[in-house]
């Protein structure tokens, strides 16, 4: 009797039991199962970084000195040369070289893209009367500049041009009274590009060791001789410098500031030069 009451019991407790689940399956739908893989469309790429400089007439003279500068601050440095330039000082400072010239703008934008460049510099001048890079191969590097949108170029130029005319010294004047007006047209066609520009006017320059007493100052009555080496930390601190953005400096050391007195010091120079 007890036995058959037992088995009893345990039989409802488990048709309980079951009738419990079953109710809770039915009042509950089962989850639902994840969407399927499908890979992410790309629809844009972004640039790469930009970092690095590119440096227009830095083989030689002023143009050399910015590239020390600025590797002298860790950047990385391209410098675009002509294939007849003497590149022996470039090789050993382990610079990239780009092979161009500047008044070859098809070579020159091919230089500016050669690298995803954060800024340009150029100190390119000179050249013969029948071949002056002062406008023609600045336009070109500006345009070149432009065209693989380096967003930053930093120019150096002369004292004698625009609002530093009368700046000065009539010597002076009468030298590059044919320059003067190409390098205006640069600096003119550079504050018309668009470019977030720096240009730089330095007077006469020395070759010796950097003294470090040069300054940048946007009053354009001040002239100096100076250190060629000062003027390429100067130039190079600009890239840096969001500070000295769409300005127009002068470079002026304090402690050279009369014609004659740093005109003794060059010719001093170059009688060292020639009995060397």
């Amino acid at each position: 009797m007890m036995l058959r009451r037992f088995v009893a019991v345990s039989a409802a407790i488990l048709l309980l039991g079951v009738n419990s689940v079953a109710g809770q399956e039915g009042d509950h739908p089962p989850p639902p199962r994840a969407a399927p893989l499908k890979p992410v469309e790309m629809t844009e790429t972004l640039p790469p970084p930009r970092e690095g400089v590119i440096v227009f007439g830095g083989n030689r003279d002023t143009g050399l000195e910015v590239v020390k500068s600025l590797l002298a601050r860790g950047e990385k440095v391209t410098v675009m040369v002509r294939a007849s330039s003497d590149k022996t000082e470039l090789e050993k400072l382990g610079v990239t070289l780009v092979e161009g010239d500047a008044m070859d703008a098809a070579q020159t934008a091919k230089a500016a893209a050669s690298q995803y460049f954060k800024a340009a510099i150029s100190t390119l001048g000179g050249g013969t009367p029948e071949r002056r890079i002062d406008f023609d191969g600045n336009k070109n590097a500006i345009d070149a500049a432009k065209a693989a949108d380096i967003p930053r170029f930093v120019l150096v130029s002369v004292i004698g041009t625009g609002t530093s005319k009368s700046s000065a010294p009539l010597f002076s004047r009468l030298v590059l009274r044919k320059v003067l007006p190409l390098k205006e047209e640069a600096e003119n066609y550079l504050i018309a590009s668009g470019l977030k520009y720096t240009i730089i006017r330095p007077g006469g320059l020395l070759a010796r060791p950097a003294e470090g007493k040069s300054v940048l100052t946007e009053d354009p009555e001040k002239f100096s001789w100076m250190i060629r080496a000062d003027l390429g930390k100067l130039t190079a601190d600009t890239v840096y410098d969001a500070a000295t953005v769409n300005k127009i400096y002068t470079a002026f050391d304090p402690t050279r500031d009369t014609f004659f007195s740093g005109l003794r010091e060059r010719l001093s120079e170059k009688k060292d030069q020639e009995q060397k």
